[in-house]
C-alpha cells in the first residue's frame, strides 16, 4: 500500500512540473508570437519527455530492487494521464482568456471536423497521453537495466 501511495505521488509531483513547464513554454511562445507556428510542437515532446523520464527513475530510485519494467511502464502512464488531465484543464482555463486564438487554432488545424473547445481539448489529451506512452516505452528501453540503480547514500 505504501508503494501505491508514494508511486501515485511521485506521479502528481512530476506531472504539475512538467504541466508547469507546457504551460510555460506556451506562454513564452504567445508572447513571441510563435504560437502558430506549429513546428514548435516538437519541444512539447521533449518536455513530456523528461518530465515521464524523471518520473520513472525517481520511482526506480524508490522502489530499488522491487522495480520492474512493467512497473515503471504504469510509473510513465500514470504520469502521463495526470499531465493530460491537468494540461487540458489549463487550456480551458486559458480559452476562457483567449477564445480568438483557441478558435483559430481550432480553423487552421480542421481539428475532428469541429470547431468546438472540447474536440481541442479531445485531441490535446489524447495526443499528451500518447506522447507519454511513448515516452514510457523510450524511458524503459535505458532504465530497465539493474546498472541504472542510482546507490542509496549511507548515513
Amino acid at each position: 500500500m505504501k508503494t501505491v501511495i508514494k508511486s501515485s505521488s511521485i506521479a502528481l509531483m512530476y506531472a504539475l512540473l512538467t504541466t508547469v513547464a507546457l504551460a510555460t513554454y506556451f506562454i513564452l511562445m504567445r508572447v513571441l508570437g510563435l504560437a502558430e507556428n506549429t513546428t514548435l510542437r516538437v519541444f512539447n515532446f521533449a518536455i513530456l519527455f523528461a518530465g515521464v523520464f524523471k518520473s520513472i527513475s525517481s520511482f526506480k530510485d524508490f522502489s530499488g530492487h522491487d522495480f520492474t519494467y512493467f512497473r515503471g511502464l504504469i510509473m510513465g502512464v500514470k504520469t502521463g494521464l495526470f499531465i493530460a488531465l491537468l494540461f487540458t484543464v489549463l487550456i480551458l482555463i486559458y480559452y476562457m482568456f483567449d477564445a480568438p486564438f483557441v478558435n483559430r487554432v481550432l480553423l487552421e488545424g480542421h481539428i475532428s471536423g469541429y470547431n468546438s473547445i472540447f474536440a481541442l481539448v479531445g485531441v490535446l489529451f489524447i495526443e499528451v497521453l500518447g506522447f507519454t506512452c511513448l515516452g514510457s516505452f523510450m524511458s524503459m528501453q535505458y532504465l530497465k537495466n539493474a546498472k541504472h540503480v542510482l546507490p542509496k547514500a549511507v548515513h
